[in-house]
């Protein structure tokens, strides 16, 4: 069989006979795919390294029908610093299982992978890991096709208002004279804060303002992906807001 060489993410691994497991790797070339890694639960392995959540390699795999197969392997990142904080943990995890859920196998989805990557880098150089998913979040639904209107009221166009609210309903800010009772009301600098991580890159997260309640944005992103994807909530999720209080 030919040897294709793949960069990707363990996503998962699953024990498989005594002696093997099978990985849900997140690729740059492919996307999502399955590859069995034979005889990795051998202490002696060699790829006993490779096969490590989050570590990031670059994989020489065989292809067969259902499955690709672990030849060998360069690590490229361990990841370390996210696998020493259980909420960073459960964030990343979540973030790899609404990919799992919004995308297909074997797509190719390059821009995701990279987005993905610097985010997991940032993870370890910034301290407010929450900002980070944030602007995760709202830049990957952007990338879905469901970029949030932010720049006039998504219902009636109106560009000038006194008050702001969010609507998952209609994709965006709406105004007073839209609003409905179930609508998000926003202060100015939560609106603002909006505005800045969707368009900033990670490199600028300083200039950000975070005196605000960032874990309602958080809150209000995941509805907005929901609402608009129609997946079920991720039990990573559940398990991170159990942790950090959110309701």
């Amino acid at each position: 069989m030919d040897i294709d060489n793949i960069r990707g993410i363990v996503i998962r691994a699953v024990d498989y006979g005594e002696t093997s497991k099978i990985l849900t790797v997140f690729s740059y070339e492919r996307g999502i795919i399955s590859v069995m890694a034979r005889g990795a639960k051998n202490p002696k392995s060699k790829k006993l390294n490779l096969i490590s959540i989050f570590t990031e390699v670059n994989f020489d795999l065989r292809k067969s029908k259902k499955f690709y197969y672990l030849n060998d392997g360069e690590i490229i990142e361990y990841n370390s610093h996210i696998r020493s904080n259980i909420k960073k943990i459960y964030l990343i995890q979540m973030f790899f299982d609404i990919i799992e859920r919004t995308t297909f196998k074997n797509e190719e989805i390059k821009v995701v992978y990279e987005l993905l990557i610097k985010t997991m880098k940032y993870f370890g150089l910034e301290e407010n890991y929450l900002k980070l998913t944030n602007m995760f979040l709202i830049k990957y639904i952007s990338m879905l096709g469901y970029k949030p209107v932010l720049n006039a009221c998504s219902k009636c166009g109106k560009r000038q208002f006194r008050s702001v609210y969010f609507s998952l309903e209609n994709g965006g800010i709406v105004c007073e004279d839209c609003k409905k009772i179930n609508n998000i009301a926003l202060t100015v600098d939560e609106y603002k804060y909006i505005c800045n991580i969707l368009v900033e890159v990670y490199e600028n997260t300083a200039i950000i303002d975070d005196e605000i309640d960032e874990r309602k944005i958080f809150k209000l992103l995941i509805d907005f992906i929901i609402y608009n994807t129609d997946i079920s909530i991720p039990s990573s999720y559940k398990s991170f807001t159990k942790l950090e209080g959110i309701e």
